[in-house]
């Protein structure tokens, strides 16, 4: 029986197509999907109409996600255990949005991964970073419907003055200490990873064990860009990850001013993901004709967004 090399964990929430679409160019023997489908989202919706792969599964422990909220780590670590309790003996688990594509083919991707030893995620001390500070700084509620920025419908006035509220009544308590005994260092970095499965599972037996970690997190803002960074920073398997000399040159020989300015080492040469955070277009852009000669001369392996209406030419592209 062929061994599973890789488990694609994949958040989905809509674009039952697309989805679709992602699952079939994923295929491949020694693969495994995995599907966390938003809570509030009738399964019945993505069942029909498609007929999904047999190494597919839409998993059981669902989650309501809100927007920059702790549920989403919830939901990616409902994908991990799924994962773990598959069965499967997965060397790689990658974490991807139901609006990816890979950019190569599912042969591909898994020949790569059962050749690499190490990690694959962007990451950065917040020090480095410190537009992100505020992340830590302040106890934020983004799991309460009525006081999530995005779902609330709140008016710009009314949200300036609750973000300000937050800075002046909300100030987050210290880090937990780590297992050295010293406060935690925070790291952040894109959602978008792709770990050894024995560093997946640190992460999900750390936060298991350690309810003060998760209270910690529980009122961070976007968590799912501060925990998996953060605990693996701090772990045994820290330096064994993508371009860690790369990225302590970097800190070292970058100015605070530059650092202010927020100009890091290129995100996709850490998580393997083609993103267009181009400030005149969505954040990040719906990917679409326009794209076609960066993505083909990316490294990466995977890109995101596509929207299964708009993206319709370049996909037909990519499925070739």
């Amino acid at each position: 029986m062929v061994t599973p090399t890789i488990a694609y964990l994949i958040l989905a929430h809509r674009q039952p197509g697309m989805l679709h679409k992602l699952a079939l160019a994923l295929t491949h023997p020694q693969a495994r999907l995995f599907v966390h489908l938003d809570a509030r989202v009738d399964l019945a919706i993505f069942q029909q109409d498609h007929n999904w792969p047999a190494s597919l599964t839409f998993i059981d422990d669902r989650v309501t996600v809100w927007h920059k909220g702790y549920s989403m780590v919830e939901a990616e670590l409902a994908l991990i255990r799924a994962a773990r309790q598959s069965g499967h003996s997965f060397r790689y688990l990658k974490l991807l949005s139901a609006d990816s594509f890979p950019l190569c083919s599912a042969t591909d991707l898994v020949v790569f991964f059962d050749q690499q030893q190490i990690d694959f995620y962007s990451f950065w001390r917040l020090s480095d970073r410190p537009s992100w500070l505020h992340k830590v700084r302040f106890r934020y509620f983004h799991d309460t419907f009525w006081l999530n920025s995005r779902h609330a419908g709140w008016s710009r006035l009314l949200l300036q003055l609750y973000r300000r509220t937050l800075r002046y009544g909300f100030r987050q308590r210290p880090l937990p200490v780590g297992p050295n005994g010293q406060p935690l260092v925070p790291y952040g970095g894109a959602q978008w990873w792709a770990l050894r499965a024995e560093s997946a599972y640190y992460v999900v037996d750390s936060l298991n064990n350690r309810p003060d970690l998760v209270g910690f997190f529980r009122h961070t803002d976007s968590p799912d860009e501060l925990v998996f960074q953060t605990l693996l920073q701090h772990s045994p398997h820290a330096d064994n990850v993508v371009r860690r000399a790369a990225y302590e040159a970097w800190s070292l020989e970058t100015s605070d001013a530059a650092k202010q300015a927020d100009h890091l080492l290129a995100e996709e040469l850490f998580h393997l993901t083609y993103i267009d955070w181009s400030p005149m277009r969505e954040q990040p852009a719906i990917l679409d004709e326009r794209d076609a000669d960066g993505l083909r001369h990316t490294d990466c392996l995977f890109a995101r967004k596509f929207d299964e209406n708009r993206s319709k030419e370049l996909l037909k592209e990519l499925e070739l």
